[in-house]
């Protein structure tokens, strides 16, 4: 019998077959809106694991910008890197589900995290936010969708957004799992209705 894991490989395996999809990065866009680099660095952080990494636009920016971290890149599909990384796969790209702990690698300062953790589905989300609190040597900035997508009821016939909560559902969850919450935001849609939640946090030990 497949296993769950190996269920949402396959379907972000097909996700990542669109192109469409690699347009636009949430991570990209609160990467550079923010100051979270400045944060990391106040924190001692100097390599930094990106946790569900995608097509890998926030590994290239930094790479290109910022190379004095060193960065990885983590992701249940082996086929979601850009060619930016064509030929360089195995030194930025490990594969696997996030959560079994096992399967993250370890020895990095910081956790970057955008647009991953409402895919998760709901009987996952606590395994997940502990695993990476576990794997945050340092630090960690998490990114949050609050709505539904549309893009998967079109690509797979379902949505990708398994697990869309409002903001104290995952502040309580972020600080269940063992992160101190050391700054937050929420970002609204144009009808104001909560669409992001952003955390920046430091691993309590």
């Amino acid at each position: 019998m497949q296993s769950q894991s190996e269920d949402e490989r396959l379907k972000y395996e097909t996700v990542w077959r669109h192109n469409d999809y690699r347009k636009f990065s949430p991570g990209l866009e609160a990467l550079t809106s923010s100051n979270i680099l400045d944060f990391f660095r106040a924190k001692g952080a100097t390599s930094i694991l990106d946790a569900g990494c995608g097509a890998g636009q926030v590994m290239e920016w930094i790479v290109t910008h910022h190379p004095e971290f060193r960065v990885h890149g983590f992701d249940i599909a082996t086929n979601c890197l850009n060619p930016f990384f064509a030929g360089r796969e195995k030194e930025f790209l490990s594969t696997g589900c996030l959560w079994v702990y096992e399967d993250i690698p370890q020895g990095f300062d910081a956790i970057f995290c955008t647009d991953v953790m409402e895919h998760i589905p709901p009987e996952h989300v606590d395994a997940v936010l502990s695993n990476l609190c576990r794997a945050a040597g340092k630090v960690a900035f998490l990114g949050i969708a609050l709505f539904e997508d549309s893009f998967g009821p079109v690509i797979v016939g379902s949505h990708l957004h398994l697990t869309v909560r409002p903001v104290e559902w995952w502040l309580e969850r972020i600080e269940k799992a063992g992160f101190k919450i050391e700054g937050k935001a929420v970002s609204n849609d144009k009808n104001g209705k909560p669409a992001w939640l952003y955390v920046a946090a430091s691993t309590v030990r």
